[in-house]
């Protein structure tokens, strides 16, 4: 893979009645963790990750 754009969600701490976001910052950081690693597993090594 040449070029990976992202988007990805901003951490917000998850209320009471939300749905969707992450509980705390260790949990958000695990899931970006996830992708980042597959990106960079995909990702040629002169490719670009634009954020």
């Amino acid at each position: 893979m040449d070029l990976i754009i992202a988007d990805p969600p901003y951490f917000e701490i998850k209320g009471e009645f939300d749905f969707g976001v992450f509980k705390d910052k260790n949990e958000y950081l695990a899931w970006c963790k996830k992708w980042l690693m597959q990106m960079q597993r995909i990702l040629k090594d002169n490719g670009t990750l634009i954020l």
